[in-house]
């Protein structure tokens, strides 16, 4: 499949719209959120989202390698198989939606019983689940009508139609906040209004540009279940592993602590998901030309490519990561204004660990990607579940035998990922490819030195100067984030690299 540079500028455009979206929203309503309902109310809207997280395990089993089998037989005009698969995966939805919806039956009404719930918000935490469960159920049915622009090659309408949900969810969110008492659950309605759309869009592009395919569920075979599960089993692998570090918090967090604990840690993680949302954006960029020179058996040239991702991908991350631990302290002050000094410094504990993950992610999520290249997933599947283990378990022992509090829920995770990211990425990628550990652990350590001289200046800044308005902020953080990337690209990238890249700039301008 052909995607044109103008689809992949539209795409990238799409992804930094949802960024911005994500974070603007973020931004103004979870201040609004805290200041009128407290942190807890927060925390519990994470909760759902990461409760109902937990059935994407299975979902992905079937909906991760769809559209490979249903497009495949497309290119083939054989539209009868087309509509077997569609319609096997759309049956197997519905069966998982009932088992979901039959859960939720039983939970949603007693989930007091199971959580710690503040009674006074117990009717509207009920209201939250039930909206989170429905919108789980909504996107689970309609996900496999994506498969319309992408064996249609439509990638550039997918794009616009993404962005089109973003301007229903901001628009739920304004009449909402704006008009009515607030409410735990608002946010939640806003993305069952933007998934609902994206439901209709993703049914009626399908079949406007797939007519030939049939919605018919006696059309779906078991075989053609079985088929498709068995080739996507690894995915839903990569999901519980996910899940193992990262969405089992907030329930530890309740489960362990209180709610109060569990809003304040997701409070923490809103800038550090912002971070790791950008990470994931850059990750895949220098997947097509690892794939390039991995095809043509430019064995040294790859090495050099898979360096240079590590250098620029770090580069990137430096000063926004040095730059928030650094300044952590006045952006919440500002942001949260009315929450006490105490909380404070607790939520910039907790958020300046966890975007420690963001960083080293960044420096080697392309090499991750290697895996994929020369198509040798299953031990990093592996390593990654058995970490999501021992994180859960490390993280429940420490929370019964020590006093360290919420904090313990983020140092265990922080360290095992980044020692993953440090020795497991760079020493896998390193022998899938025939190239030195050595190749790609001493730039990943050339990469990361600079963050220490960077986070002193930053730090010595932010406590020498006073910052009391967000005028200063931006300023500060302008100033220092000039001089620090100038800075760390002296130090991350050889002089040679350097003036390559400038004799480049400077042909660009002239022309």
């Amino acid at each position: 499949m052909k995607i044109s540079k103008k689809q992949n500028f539209v795409n990238l455009i799409a992804n930094i719209f949802a960024l911005i979206v994500q974070f603007a929203i973020n931004f103004f309503v979870v201040p609004k959120i805290i200041k009128n309902l407290g942190t807890e109310a927060v925390g519990y809207v994470n909760l759902s989202t990461d409760i109902v997280s937990y059935f994407s395990i299975i979902t992905i089993i079937f909906n991760s390698v769809a559209g490979r089998f249903i497009t495949l037989e497309i290119n083939k005009d054989n539209y009868k198989k087309a509509s077997e698969y569609i319609n096997s995966v759309l049956m197997a939805n519905t069966v998982i939606c009932a088992a979901i919806a039959l859960f939720g039956a039983f939970f949603i009404p007693f989930i007091d019983r199971f959580l710690n719930i503040t009674p006074s918000y117990l009717a509207e935490v009920k209201i939250t689940f039930l909206i989170t469960w429905i919108t789980s159920i909504v996107s689970i049915m309609t996900s496999v009508f994506t498969v319309g622009t992408f064996a249609s090659n439509k990638l550039n309408i997918n794009a616009y139609r993404n962005i089109a949900s973003y301007l229903v969810r901001i628009a739920v969110i304004i009449i909402l906040f704006g008009f009515f008492p607030l409410k735990v659950y608002f946010l939640p309605v806003a993305t069952l209004a933007s998934t609902a759309f994206l439901g209709v869009a993703n049914y009626n592009l399908t079949h406007r540009f797939l007519p030939e395919l049939k919605i018919d569920l006696r059309l779906s075979r078991k075989e053609s279940v079985k088929e498709i599960a068995s080739a996507g089993i690894w995915m839903s692998f990569i999901s519980l592993s996910g899940i193992l570090m990262r969405n089992v918090d907030t329930v530890l967090a309740n489960k362990l602590f209180d709610q109060q604990a569990m809003g304040f840690l997701s409070t923490s993680r809103t800038i550090p998901n912002a971070i790791t949302a950008i990470v994931n954006t850059l990750g895949t960029i220098f997947t097509p030309t690892f794939i390039a020179l991995y095809s043509k058996n430019r064995h040294r040239e790859l090495v050099e490519e898979a360096k240079t991702s590590i250098r620029v991908n770090g580069l990137v991350l430096l000063v926004p990561v040095a730059g928030f631990i650094a300044f952590s302290k006045p952006f919440y002050t500002l942001w949260l204004s009315g929450v006490d000094e105490k909380t404070i410094d607790l939520i910039v504990v907790l958020s300046s660990i966890t975007v420690v993950q963001a960083f080293f992610n960044a420096q080697t999520i392309s090499l991750s990607q290697l895996s994929v290249v020369v198509n040798k997933l299953k031990l990093p599947v592996f390593v990654s579940f058995g970490i999501g283990i021992i994180n859960v378990i490390v993280e429940i022992v420490l929370a019964k035998t020590t006093n360290l509090g919420v904090i313990i829920l983020v140092v265990p995770s922080t360290v095992l990922i980044c020692l993953r990211y440090i020795l497991f990425n760079t020493w896998y990628a390193a022998k899938i490819i025939d190239a030195k550990f050595g190749d790609f652990f001493k730039t990943l350590l050339r990469t990361t030195l600079p963050i220490i001289p960077l986070l002193a200046g930053f730090y010595f800044v932010s406590t020498h100067i006073v910052i009391n308005s967000w005028l200063k902020l931006i300023v500060a953080a302008c100033v220092c984030g000039a001089v620090g990337y100038a800075a760390a690209a002296l130090i991350v990238f050889p002089m040679k690299e350097i003036k390559s890249i400038l004799s480049k700039v400077i042909k660009k301008i002239k022309k």
